[in-house]
């Protein structure tokens, strides 16, 4: 039976919390890559919408997007409002992308519908858009921090 002393211990922890910091910093990164791809994508593809030049309504006569596309832009009013937010804690990072404007929530109109409206979804689009390089971001940071905790 192995036998450890005291210093071993204070060497393992230590060895454990130089990788669970590798870890959150590594994870801190690739979430804010993430989310900054997301939150580009998400701007490019209301900015490459496809509208329905058959519709127009309003003083402005807007032409919506055709249904199950992005929104069309007007002045660019929420694709302006897309932000980005990162949180690092100490053993875990949260990581947002998301409209700021609430009020009217039409953001949230855009994405589901309404009972007037078919949806012009932004936000999941380009997440689903986005599954394999959340997926290949995670697994290098992963990588690197496994690598650089045991340096």
């Amino acid at each position: 039976m192995a036998t450890y002393t005291s210093d071993d211990v204070k060497k393992a922890l230590k060895d454990l919390e130089k990788f669970r910091q590798a870890i959150v910093t590594g994870t801190g990164q690739a979430v804010a890559d993430i989310c900054l791809k997301v939150q580009a994508d998400i701007q490019l593809g209301m900015t490459n919408t496809t509208v329905d030049n058959g519709k127009s309504y309003g003083k402005r006569k807007h032409h919506p997007s055709i249904p199950g596309a992005y929104p069309a832009v007007d002045y660019g009013e929420l694709r302006r409002s897309i932000t980005v937010e990162v949180e690092e804690h100490k053993n875990r990072v949260d990581g947002r992308v998301g409209s700021i404007i609430t009020n009217p929530p039409y953001p949230v109109y855009l994405e589901y519908g309404t009972s007037k409206m078919k949806p012009r979804p932004w936000l999941k689009p380009s997440v689903d858009k986005n599954e394999q390089f959340i997926k290949q971001r995670f697994d290098k940071a992963l990588e690197v921090s496994i690598e650089d905790s045991f340096k």
